[in-house]
C-alpha cells in the first residue's frame, strides 16, 4: 500500500450512504457488517487494524498508528468505489443508486482506541479526518456487548467492568457529537433484522 507522507494525508473516501457498524471489540461488528452487505448487495469494508496487527505478528506500536488510519481509509475508499461504479451499472433508484456502503469501523473507532491504549500518540490530520467522516456518516450501528466474549490475542478487555466501560465510551463517542445511531441487541439474526429496518427506512423503495 503506497502511502503518502506523514505531512499530507491519504485522501478520504469518496461521498455515499455510509453506515458504520461500530462498537467495542468482540461485539460481532465483522459478522454483522459481512451479513449486510451480502442481504443488500452492497460493498462493505473490513477492519483494516486486524489485517495490519496479523502483518506486524501482533506487535502494535504508536509509531505504526499512520500505516493504519491510512490503511483505514484506503479500505474505506475502496468500498465506496465499487458501490459508485454499481449504482452506474445499475442506474436505478433504489439503495443501489445511493452508493450504500457498509464499513466495519471507520476512522472514528480508530481515534477511540489509539486515546485509549496509547494517550498522547494520535495524530492531528487523523482526528481532524476522523471528525470530518464522522459527520458524513448516514448511520451507526452500535453493537452491544450482549454476546459471549471469545478469546483473541488481539482484544484486550475481557473481563465485564472494563468491557462494560469501553463500551459506554464508545456509546459517549456518537452522543457527545450527535451523531445518528442505533443501538443493536441481541443475536446475529436479531441485529440484522435491526439494522436492516433502520436502514429501509433511510432508502427509498426499489
Amino acid at each position: 500500500m503506497a502511502l503518502a507522507g506523514r505531512s499530507q494525508p491519504p485522501p478520504e473516501p469518496r461521498l455515499s450512504m455510509r453506515i458504520v457498524v461500530f462498537g467495542t471489540e468482540c461485539t460481532g461488528k465483522t459478522t454483522l457488517a459481512r451479513a449486510l452487505a451480502h442481504r443488500l448487495g452492497c460493498p462493505w469494508s473490513a477492519e483494516y487494524v486486524r489485517t495490519f496487527w496479523h502483518q506486524v505478528g501482533g506487535d502494535i506500536r504508536a509509531e505504526h498508528l499512520f500505516r493504519i488510519a491510512a490503511g483505514q481509509l484506503e479500505v474505506m475508499a475502496q468500498a465506496q468505489a465499487q458501490a459508485q461504479a454499481q449504482a452506474q451499472a445499475q442506474a436505478q433508484t433504489s439503495v443501489h443508486s445511493r452508493r450504500l456502503v457498509i464499513h466495519d469501523t471507520d476512522l472514528l473507532s480508530h481515534q477511540l482506541w489509539v486515546d485509549l491504549l496509547f494517550p498522547g500518540a494520535g495524530l492531528d490530520w487523523v482526528r481532524e479526518a476522523a471528525e470530518r467522516q464522522a459527520r458524513g456518516c448516514a448511520h451507526y450501528l452500535l453493537c452491544d456487548i450482549d454476546v459471549a466474549w471469545q478469546a483473541d490475542a488481539q482484544r484486550s478487555f475481557p473481563d465485564g467492568p472494563r468491557r462494560r466501560r469501553v463500551h459506554e465510551y464508545f456509546s459517549q463517542a456518537l452522543e457527545q457529537r450527535g451523531l445518528a445511531y442505533t443501538r443493536l441487541s441481541g443475536p446475529l439474526d436479531a441485529r440484522l433484522d435491526q439494522a436492516l429496518e433502520v436502514i429501509a427506512s433511510m432508502t427509498p423503495a426499489s
